[in-house]
């Protein structure tokens, strides 16, 4: 807390409160604005301490200590100065994990530069798939949960892309090396200048293509100029922000921090006003929700082409043509049911999205404005259920329970009251029904019935509606089949219930077979067990206390104790 304290006292402003992110992690002073204008120009990680931060720390510590150790030649030939430095800057590493707070992405980054300083020791190379993947290996076995979560994701796809194109990219120079010779591969003064630049904009290009998959599949969100940010951008950071944030550090002790952390202070003024520049340009990076398919194919892409080293790394191409493909055919949801069974949208034929509440939770709809691309969110209307039986202007609401017409013809209804069950399931083809206990469900087997109870066990729900299955008019009386619960979690929890035997509607939860351990918690929620929602009753004040004694006739120690009732 002093650190950020210093920090922000010396550089004030926006500045400090960046500052204060970059060495102490803390980022709750920056404002919305400078985090919108950072998102959109792609450089929202300089705000996390990730790998660049360890990266450029440990870099300046160690490019230090060599410059150093330079000083005296004699000492610097009889000893491993290489691997002192390598120590000095692995212990530096360590007090810097320490000093940020060490969240996840700290103690990933700090894994993986401390496998590579461990390299040194034993004269390996540091930059390379293996100690990638030993890195890999101890974040799994330290945080086995980390590796479904975005932070892992994009960090080790970034470097192992960034491992493999940098292979490739010296190979490919050293044969140009030997074929053209020394002189003739020299470059002159001009690709000398623009080298760097030309570096920065690859390095950029590689890290964002591979870790943007993730990116837009978890947060819905891409940088279609995170590119230009970065050429924009790094340099300033490489060179005036990290290194002279590290020797205010190394000063902060002794009073001497004032010089470096105003030159740090210049170099973040710039990175806002590059990132405020880039953003205002950039247009909405938003593709929507990403289907599980393509990821998959995407991923597998992006192995093919890190793992190969020769023309096999050509097998990416036909995979990412594939997670093309998926990407644009699969629709986006047509009804979507939120976890705790309070919130419903559904897709209207203009493209709008209607909503069964009047205030429904700001969160929520923002998430799925996001994920689904939502233009306009119709609300509820109030009205008798004989008067607007047709209407498809959105949800009409009476006496607890709402309905809508859905674009192929079908009824959608909802209730939360469990003495209107029966009106939402003779009213809707689709009954969603947020009660709790056996009474969450209908006696027509042609209703498909969502419980508050399956939401709570598999969590929020897309249905995409599908076209009427032709069923020979000697099987329509037929009693439909029954869909055998899954193994796993739903077959503990989930009774056998009829098929959607007439359309070919697909169900997707977010929560599906086979089950995990770390869904298990679910199993213990009160939806869950078929149990109603505790009700907490409201304390009450000591003069409404004492008010409800001297009515109830209650003797003085028991409204002492607050057992009135």
């Amino acid at each position: 807390m002093r650190v950020s304290e210093r920090i922000q006292e010396v550089i004030a402003g926006e500045d400090g409160n960046v500052a204060a992110a970059l060495i102490a992690g803390a980022r709750g002073g920056i404002s919305e604005e400078t985090n919108k204008d950072l998102r959109k120009a792609g450089l929202a990680h300089i705000l996390s301490i990730s790998g660049l931060h360890m990266a450029l720390a440990a870099g300046v510590v160690m490019l230090a200590l060599r410059s150093l150790f330079a000083l005296f030649p004699g000492f610097s030939m009889r000893h491993p100065v290489k691997k002192y430095a390598a120590f000095l800057s692995l212990l530096s590493c360590t007090f810097y994990l320490a000093m940020s707070g060490a969240d996840v992405a700290a103690q990933r980054s700090y894994v993986m530069i401390a496998v590579m300083l461990c390299a040194l020791f034993v004269d390996r190379a540091t930059i390379s798939m293996r100690n990638l993947a030993i890195a890999a290996i101890a974040m799994i076995a330290l945080s086995p949960h980390e590796i479904l979560g975005p932070s892992f994701q994009m960090s080790f796809s970034a470097t192992a892309a960034l491992i493999a194109a940098y292979a490739w990219w010296s190979e490919r120079n050293a044969r140009k090396f030997s074929r053209a010779g020394r002189k003739a591969a020299e470059r002159g003064f001009l690709a000398r200048m623009v080298a760097p630049a030309v570096a920065t904009g690859g390095t950029s290009l590689v890290a964002g293509l591979a870790s943007g998959i993730f990116a837009a599949y978890h947060f819905n969100n891409t940088a279609p100029l995170g590119l230009v940010g970065n050429v924009l951008a790094l340099p300033a950071i490489s060179i005036l922000v990290m290194p002279f944030g590290v020797f205010g550090l190394v000063l902060m002790p002794l009073q001497l921090d004032w010089l470096p952390l105003q030159v740090m202070g210049v170099g973040l003024w710039a990175v806002r006003h590059i990132a405020a520049f880039v953003a205002s340009w950039s247009p909405d990076g938003n593709p929507g929700a990403m289907p599980g398919p393509a990821l998959v194919l995407w991923t597998m892409a992006l192995l093919v082409a890190v793992a190969f080293t020769t023309r096999l790394k050509l097998l990416a191409l036909p995979l990412l043509a594939a997670g093309l493909a998926v990407f644009l055919k699969v629709p986006f949801p047509d009804i979507v049911v939120s976890e705790d069974a309070k919130l419903v949208v559904v897709r209207q034929q203009d493209g709008s999205f209607a909503v069964n509440r009047d205030r429904p939770s700001k969160f929520t709809i923002d998430n799925w404005k996001s994920a689904y691309l939502i233009k306009q969110i119709i609300e509820p209307q109030k009205g008798t259920k004989k008067n607007n039986a047709g209407s498809s202007s959105g949800f009409i609401c009476e006496e607890g329970v709402c309905f809508v017409t859905l674009r192929d013809g079908r009824t959608l209804s909802y209730t939360a009251d469990e003495t209107m069950r029966d009106v939402a399931c003779n009213i809707g083809d689709i009954a969603i029904l947020a009660i709790s206990g056996k009474g969450a469900q209908c006696e027509s087997e042609q209703t498909l019935v969502i419980s508050k109870r399956d939401l709570a066990l598999k969590g929020t729900l897309e249905i995409r509606l599908g076209g009427q299955l032709s069923i020979a008019s000697d099987k329509a009386d037929s009693k439909p089949a029954l869909v055998p619960p899954k193994p796993g979690l739903e077959a503990e929890q989930l009774p056998n219930r009829p098929a959607f035997q007439y359309y070919r509607d697909q169900l997707t939860f977010a929560v599906d077979a086979p089950s995990r351990p770390w869904h298990l918690h679910r199993l213990y929620s009160r939806p869950a067990r078929g149990l109603p929602d505790r009700e907490y009753k409201k304390k009450l004040s000591s003069s409404s206390a004492a008010s409800a004694c001297s009515a109830s006739g209650e003797t003085q120690g028991r409204c002492r104790n607050g057992s009135a009732q």
